[in-house]
């Protein structure tokens, strides 16, 4: 078999009794290089949080992976990107989205999945935010 090439496979079964019918073909399989490493798993999950509107809020997660994952960010089931408003960071093994003023729109359930190759993992955490 070659790496990037597909394939369809059939079993037949063989005992004393002779050689059976063969089963039906499997869906196109396609060859791949095997991916080493380890699927994403948190260190430190994301935790619920309240903050008074105006001020400034991280919301923090630890995410070891191998290879290193991709990071999504959303809140309410919204995809959230980095603005003037936000901002998305990561080093290492952190993972921190930042809002410097804090507004009641921002209220919410964060979602952060973090994916590789060997798999994908998700947290939550809800924000609450009170006026001043």
């Amino acid at each position: 078999m070659h790496t990037g090439h597909k394939y369809e496979f059939r079993v037949r079964a063989e005992n004393l009794a002779g050689l059976g019918e063969p089963s039906n073909s499997t869906k196109e399989t396609e060859i791949r290089e095997p991916i080493i490493g380890e699927k994403p798993r948190f260190i430190q999950e994301l935790e619920p949080i309240t903050v008074v509107s105006g001020r400034s809020v991280t919301l923090t997660a630890r995410v070891k992976g191998d290879p290193t994952p991709e990071f999504r960010w959303s809140r309410n089931d919204h995809p959230i990107t980095a603005d003037d408003h936000v901002k998305l960071e990561v080093s290492g093994e952190t993972v921190k989205l930042i809002i410097a003023e804090v507004a009641p729109s921002d209220a919410g359930t964060y979602e952060l999945v973090a994916e590789n190759g060997l798999g994908s993992i998700e947290c939550t955490a809800r924000m609450t935010v009170h006026c001043m």
